[in-house]
C-alpha cells in the first residue's frame, strides 16, 4: 500500500506529464491552424450557380450567380468557349452594369478595359441570351448546340470554372460587329500606265471604319477612294503611319461600299530614278473588324520610277474610262475618266440589245485631265429606262497619230 504521502508524487507526476502532452499537441495543431489560416487570408474563392445554361428557344435568356465567397477581391480575367459562338453578356453588380462579349477562345480587349473585381461576399449577375452559333457567317440554320464555357480567375484553386451551354442556338446577325469584304484579293498591273481597283464592303451591322493601309516594302501607293457621297485620297508608303487617314477616315455604314482605284506604285518614292521592274507586294487593310484584320492584298505587276519630281505629275498618263459607281445604281451612277491629253470624246449608253440609248458627249472637247459625269437613267426619248445590263462606250482619237481609243464598261440599274 502506498502511503498518502506517495500517492500524492505521484498524482503530481501524473498530471504534469498530462499538461506536457496537451502543451506538444496544441503547439502542433496550432502550428496547422496558423498555416491553414494563413493560407485562407490569401485566396479568393468562386462560386458559381447554377453550373449550365439552356436556351429552350433562340429568344431564350439565361443567368448566373457569381459570388466571392474568399476573403480576398476575385478578379474574373476572361471567359472564352470550347466552340467559335458568339456570346453577349451583361454583367451586373451592386454599383455598375457593363457588357462582355465572348468569341470562342479569342482574347476579348474588353476584359482588360471592363474586369469584374468583386470584394469578399460580394456577388455578380451575368445576363446571357441564346448564343451566335456562327458570328462569320452571313446566315446558318437554326439547331441545337452544345457548348463549354470557361471562367477564369485569380482563383488559383478553381480556374477556370466550367459551364455547360445548351440548346437552341441562333443565326448570326444580331451581335454588334463590323465585318470587311474585299473584292478581289489582289491587285496586278500589267504596265506601269496600268490602273486596278477594289471594291470594299461592310458585310456587318454597325459602321466600319478603315483606320489605314500599308504596305509590307516601301513602295509609294495612291488611292483615290470614292463612296456614295464624296471621293478623297491616300498616299500609302510602307509602314508608315500617315497623318491623312486620321483626317479622312473611311467609314462605312452596314451594307455601304467604296471603289478604291490606284495605279501601278512607285517603287522608290524617295529615288530620282529607278529601272522598271516586275514586283510583287504585300497591301495591309487595317480597320475596327476584329474577325477579319487585317485584310492582306497580294499587289504585282509593273513598278514605276518616282514620278514626284515630274513636272506634269497632275496629268493623268493615259486614256482611262473607270468603273462607274455606284454600281449597281438607283437612280444615279457616276462616271469618271482620264484623259492624258486634250481630246474629241464620245461617251454613248446601250442596252444589252446593243441599241443606243444615250448620248453624254457627242464629239465633244474634253481638256487634259480628270472629268466625272453623271448618267440619271434616262434616255433621250421616254424618260427613265427599266432595269437591267447596260454598256457605257467612250471613245476618241488617241495622240498625234490618231490612233482609236475605245472603252466599255458594264453598268446595273435596279428600281
Amino acid at each position: 500500500m502506498l502511503n498518502k504521502s506517495k500517492r500524492a508524487a505521484l498524482r503530481s507526476m501524473r498530471a504534469v506529464s498530462i499538461t506536457i502532452l496537451c502543451s506538444l499537441f496544441l503547439a502542433e495543431n496550432l502550428n496547422n491552424i496558423d498555416s491553414l489560416l494563413a493560407t485562407v487570408s490569401t485566396e479568393p474563392t468562386i462560386q458559381i450557380q447554377p453550373e449550365s445554361l439552356f436556351f429552350g428557344t433562340t429568344e431564350s435568356y439565361d443567368t448566373l450567380l457569381v459570388v466571392n465567397t474568399g476573403n480576398v477581391d476575385l478578379v474574373i480575367d476572361s471567359v472564352k468557349s470550347s466552340k467559335p459562338f458568339g456570346y453577349g453578356f451583361e454583367v451586373v453588380t451592386k454599383d455598375t452594369t457593363f457588357y462582355w462579349f465572348v468569341f470562342g477562345s479569342r482574347d476579348i480587349e474588353q476584359f482588360e478595359r471592363d474586369k469584374l473585381s468583386l470584394a469578399p461576399q460580394d456577388s455578380a449577375l451575368l445576363i446571357t441570351f441564346s448564343p451566335d452559333l456562327c458570328p462569320v457567317c452571313s446566315s446558318i440554320s437554326v439547331e441545337f448546340f452544345t457548348d463549354t464555357l470557361f471562367v477564369f480567375s485569380n482563383d488559383s484553386l478553381n480556374s477556370p470554372v466550367k459551364i455547360l451551354a445548351s440548346g437552341e442556338g441562333r443565326p448570326s446577325g444580331v451581335l454588334a460587329e463590323p465585318t470587311i469584304q474585299i473584292q478581289p484579293e489582289s491587285l496586278f498591273f500589267e504596265t506601269v500606265e496600268s490602273y486596278d481597283t477594289l471594291l470594299v464592303v461592310n458585310t456587318g451591322n454597325v459602321d466600319l471604319v478603315i483606320d489605314s493601309v500599308k504596305s509590307s516594302k516601301p513602295f509609294g501607293y495612291s488611292f483615290e477612294v470614292v463612296t456614295k457621297d464624296t471621293t478623297f485620297y491616300w498616299f500609302v508608303f510602307g509602314s508608315h503611319d500617315i497623318e491623312q487617314f486620321e483626317r479622312d477616315k473611311l467609314s462605312l455604314a452596314p451594307q455601304d461600299s467604296a471603289l478604291l482605284i490606284t495605279f501601278s506604285p512607285d517603287l522608290c518614292p524617295i529615288c530620282s530614278s529607278i529601272s522598271v521592274e516586275f514586283f510583287t507586294d504585300t497591301l495591309f487593310v487595317f480597320s475596327n473588324g476584329s474577325l477579319n484584320n487585317p485584310v492582306e492584298i497580294l499587289a504585282s505587276g509593273e513598278g514605276h520610277p518616282s514620278a514626284v519630281e515630274q513636272a506634269n505629275s497632275n496629268i493623268p498618263k493615259a486614256f482611262v474610262l473607270y468603273p462607274n459607281y455606284p454600281n449597281p445604281f438607283n437612280p444615279t451612277t457616276n462616271i469618271r475618266f482620264s484623259l492624258p491629253t486634250e481630246a474629241e470624246l464620245s461617251i454613248v449608253i446601250y442596252n444589252s440589245l446593243g441599241q443606243r440609248v444615250k448620248s453624254l458627249a457627242h464629239h465633244t472637247q474634253f481638256p487634259a485631265g480628270e472629268h466625272q459625269i453623271v448618267w440619271d437613267g434616262q434616255n433621250e426619248k421616254t424618260g427613265r429606262v427599266a432595269s437591267g445590263t447596260y454598256f457605257l462606250k467612250m471613245f476618241t482619237m488617241q495622240g498625234r497619230k490618231n490612233v482609236p481609243f475605245t472603252q466599255t464598261i458594264q453598268m446595273t440599274l435596279l428600281q
